[in-house]
């Protein structure tokens, strides 16, 4: 759908949605819908955003693999027929990629065109009142006649641990779409996706996998009893987990870009403090 021009610069859109994600993509769709109404969706990276290419998809991807693999193990019938000491991790970040179309986002930028939704790609800056401006090979300035929606999401946070930035840890991008599988890993935090990327970073071969927990539990938004389940599969599939801790101070003195998802250069050092130490890759 072809919105309005006020000058070659001056686009008006009845709604700009900030953001690429569903909530965005979803934002779009339901103001414009069965109506004559415009919408530019505007996005920087991949439309889809997190979900689809870095946290739900491709996790739920690397999980499912293993699941079947353990549900076969307890199978009576089928168990005695499973040989496989773990899964072929080659094969299960090829289908990962699969489910993520190897980080292309045409298809859903196809969907968007076929509802009449404009994808605009480039930052976006609120300007005034229902006016953005958007950056990209052709800087431009949008106007909303109703609404400007705001859905950029979020980012992973770092912490602000003494040497922690400079060692170019990985987030949870780097582990959903990782390439390399390191020895060894450490995982800060208890919640959901430091949990997901425990239990498919194991199966994948991590041979020693810690697990820092600030709290006194895991998945503290969840039921008691599933987060003990959860507790208990861990200490079954030796992952090292520390209740009660915080990193104090990592130190890697090769630190290397290397790109997403590989090691990003030498061992690092990770204090922590219990005044123990763990070494990383």
């Amino acid at each position: 759908m072809s919105p309005d021009t006020a000058g070659s610069d001056h686009d008006v859109f009845d709604v700009i949605v900030i953001g690429g994600g569903p909530a965005g993509e979803n934002a779009a769709h339901y103001a414009i819908n069965g109506s004559d109404r415009t919408a530019a969706l505007i996005e920087h990276e991949l439309v889809g955003g997190e979900c689809s290419y870095w946290a739900c998809m491709p996790s739920k991807a690397l999980l499912r693999p293993g699941q079947i693999l353990a549900a076969a193990r307890h199978m009576h019938g089928v168990e005695q027929k499973i040989n496989a000491h773990g899964v072929d991790a080659a094969a299960v970040l090829a289908r990962r990629d699969e489910f993520t179309h190897r980080r292309d986002d045409s298809s859903q930028v196809l969907w968007a065109d076929s509802v009449g939704i404009d994808v605009l790609r480039g930052h976006a800056r609120i300007t005034g009142e229902c006016t953005v401006a958007v950056d990209g090979d052709r800087p431009r300035t949008l106007r909303a006649r109703h609404a400007v929606v705001l859905a950029t999401g979020s980012v992973a946070a770092v912490p602000d641990i003494p040497g922690l930035r400079a060692a170019l840890p990985w987030t949870s991008r780097d582990a959903t779409n990782l390439v390399e599988i390191p020895r060894r890993v450490l995982l800060v935090g208890g919640g959901v996706v430091a949990c997901e990327a425990a239990t498919w970073l194991r199966q994948l071969g991590v041979e020693e996998l810690t697990v820092a927990v600030r709290g006194s539990r895991l998945l503290p938004r969840v039921e008691p009893f599933a987060a003990a389940a959860v507790a208990d599969t861990f200490g079954r599939h030796a992952v090292d987990v520390r209740f009660g801790t915080e990193i104090s101070r990592v130190t890697r003195e090769d630190a290397r870009d290397t790109g997403i998802g590989r090691i990003h250069g030498g061992p690092a050092t990770v204090q922590l403090d219990d005044g123990t130490t763990v070494e990383v890759d």
